[in-house]
């Protein structure tokens, strides 16, 4: 995972493990300190016989790394921050001192009398340049240096240098001789090396420091610059002629660090820029997918809303048509039973009572779709658990509905109280009673089991009606409940509807338990008063 990634990760992801950064930091410093020290000692003899080529080439090559990070935060200057200004400004002058470094090492000569070093002055002015902008872009400036400005300060340094280094060149110390670098130069080197040390003790600071997490990619890259540059710098303090190992060491270091430091800055300013850009692409992205769903669940909802606002009308205007029906089906019953108490004919009172069972029927159903269109207010009143039971089982009993039809119950004897609507209780109980039969006209010997019981961990009352017949798929269970649904070849999908209604509205549930060709279990399942509510409920009575 390159640093980039990693800072994507940092920030966006929340996970911190810096130590594990700096870590990653050393041993990537260390790893490229070994490579250019072998690449150097493989290609010393080469380098020492085309000494002016190669020294060229890697005097190049760093002004061309120097002068991309100019580029390419000059060309974003009002986008970038006022440390990389600085940064790029400074590299702008480096790049000159590394031109003239280059140009003056190629008339090097230490033996003729007029000889005052210009290449090594503009190196060292060129590293002590480097050391002083690295050590300025480690701080915050709140001010931000108009980039034509910057501009024209960066080149009057250069240009003021140049007049001084060559007009007052004998106020300079030597720096190069014959035998090798002088007192002056390593002093003024060591000076240098101080600088990155400083530079690499406050960047080391700021990587630990979570709040520096927007600089961290460009920080990494500083930070591997500076441990190069450090021993690079040592290496031109040791050297003691331009043929020597340690000079072609220094160099590699230095092009390697210059390397590192135009990576941080294209990074940081280009390359991280546009993975910003992308992971804020996507984000909007998921944003406008998350409204359009929003959009499309607002305007399901709007067309549920309209459904329901015309169901309600229909509602309305259904309730009357079947109220005024209802009265001529009373009309239609009292007839069928005047003809089945006056008529003389058996096969005139078979008819009149199935008319009268049809009446019947449909008053059921008017009577469901009355509750559903306006249902009574439901009056909670405290009622003894084992009332309720003992009203079930007579209710079972004595009901038509259970007539050719094994009955098996077993009672609870407990004794506790509830708060509830004790006749839509009843209802509930005679409703999933009905359903249980009419599941079982197909089978052989149908067997209806009803279980009442106590819950005392829950607090809980419960009555189990269980059947043995056709029973329900998967597909069924999860529809049960739903208005107008029904598995009956004649049901109207009211009835279960209206149970659900009944039992949510005495804060219980009903559990539904089925399997095809082996019947159904419904449980009615209804909270108890607790003790002390109880007992309190008493006392205020």
């Amino acid at each position: 995972m390159g640093w980039g990634a990693l800072k994507m990760n940092m920030i966006y992801s929340g996970e911190h493990d810096l130590q594990e950064v700096r870590k990653s930091v050393i041993f990537k410093s260390l790893f490229y300190i070994a490579a250019c020290i072998s690449i150097a000692i493989f290609m010393h003899n080469t380098w020492i016989e085309n000494l002016n080529l190669y020294h060229t080439i890697l005097e190049a090559t760093c002004v061309f790394f120097a002068l991309a990070i100019f580029v390419s935060i000059w060309y974003n200057y009002e986008r970038n921050s006022s440390r990389n200004c600085i940064l790029a400004l400074g590299f702008l002058v480096i790049a000159n001192f590394d031109i003239m470094h280059a140009i003056y090492f190629l008339q090097l000569d230490l033996n003729i009398n007029s000889y005052f070093d210009l290449s090594t002055r503009y190196w060292m002015i060129g590293r002590l340049t480097e050391a002083i902008i690295i050590l300025l872009c480690t701080y915050k400036f709140k001010y931000r240096l108009n980039k034509w400005k910057g501009l024209g300060i960066a080149l009057s340094i250069v240009l003021i240098v140049y007049y001084c280094t060559i007009s007052y060149h004998d106020y300079f110390p030597i720096l190069l001789t014959t035998k090798g670098v002088t007192p002056v130069k390593i002093v003024l080197e060591y000076i240098i090396i101080a600088l990155y040390c400083t530079s690499l003790y406050i960047i080391n600071g700021k990587i630990l420091n979570e709040n520096y997490e927007e600089n961290m990619v460009e920080y990494n890259y500083i930070l591997v610059a500076l441990l190069m540059m450090i021993p690079s710098e040592i290496c031109f303090t040791l050297y003691s002629s331009v043929e020597g190992i340690f000079w072609t060491i220094g160099h590699m270091l230095k092009i390697t660090s210059y390397y590192f430091l135009f990576r941080g800055i294209f990074i940081s300013t280009i390359t991280y820029s546009y993975e910003k850009l992308e992971i804020k692409h996507k984000q909007l992205e998921d944003a406008y997918k998350k409204i359009e769903k929003a959009n499309m669940q607002i305007r399901q909802e709007k067309l549920i809303i309209q459904q329901q606002d015309k169901l309600a009308v229909l509602g309305q205007l259904g309730a009357g048509i079947v109220h005024e029906t209802r009265n001529y089906l009373t009309t239609i019953k009292g007839r069928c039973q005047l003809i089945e108490a006056v008529s003389q004919s058996g096969k005139v009172k078979e008819y009149a009572k199935k008319i009268n069972n049809d009446v019947n029927e449909v008053n059921a159903i008017i009577s469901e779709f009355l509750f559903l269109s306006k249902p009574r207010e439901t009056k909670l009143e405290e009622v003894s658990m084992y009332d309720i039971f003992e009203s079930t089982k007579n209710l079972v009993e004595t009901s038509s509905l259970v007539q050719g039809i094994k009955v098996n119950m077993e009672i609870s004897k407990e004794e506790r109280y509830l708060l509830c609507d004790e006749v839509q209780i009843k209802q509930v109980i005679l409703n999933i009673c009905r359903n249980a039969v009419d599941a079982m006209t197909e089978t052989a010997a149908p067997t209806l089991d009803i279980k009442t019981g106590y819950s005392e961990e829950r607090n809980e009352m419960f009555i189990r009606i269980k059947d043995n017949g056709k029973g329900m798929s998967s597909e069924d269970l999860e529809k049960v409940g739903t208005l107008f649904y029904t598995t009956k070849k004649s049901g109207t999908g009211l009835g279960l509807s209206i149970c659900y209604e009944i039992i949510k509205q005495h804060n219980g549930r009903i559990d539904i338990q089925s399997n095809p060709g082996k019947g159904t279990s419904f449980t009615i399942i209804l909270p108890c008063i607790k003790d002390d509510e109880f007992q309190e409920a008493m006392v205020s009575v």
